[in-house]
């Protein structure tokens, strides 16, 4: 089982991909803004993170420099309703796992969990 964090400010957005999660058996770690997710992360580090791009205060690309910066390892997806070609290449150099863009249906999310903690388990 691997603890998966999930970043998101739309309420509906967070619960839904957290429940997918949970269905694949997972501990889901939840937070409504990039601030409130960074600190969960210090506090209990998790195997994959999942974060929306566009939140108050600090967004996604922040969230993803700074735990970065604290597990240069550290896993992590974007999503995002916003989606661009610039942004998703910023993401991606700043060492993203992956960015999909919203709507998405759970299969997805279900894929790219699975997808990241195999990179994990390889390590």
């Amino acid at each position: 089982m691997a603890r998966i964090l999930v970043i998101d400010d739309n309420e509906t957005m967070r619960m839904g991909i957290a429940h997918t999660v949970k269905r694949l058996g997972h501990t889901v770690d939840m937070a409504a803004s990039g601030k409130e997710g960074l600190a969960l992360f210090q506090k209990t580090p998790a195997d994959f993170i999942i974060s929306d791009l566009k939140m108050e205060g600090m967004d996604g690309i922040g969230v993803l420099s700074e735990i970065k910066r604290l597990d240069p390892d550290a896993l992590m997806m974007i999503v995002t309703g916003f989606g661009t070609i610039d942004t998703a290449v910023e993401a991606m150099k700043l060492g993203a796992f992956d960015f999909i863009t919203k709507p998405f249906p759970p299969e997805v999310i279900r894929l790219k969990v699975k997808g990241a903690l195999n990179v994990v388990e390889q390590r």
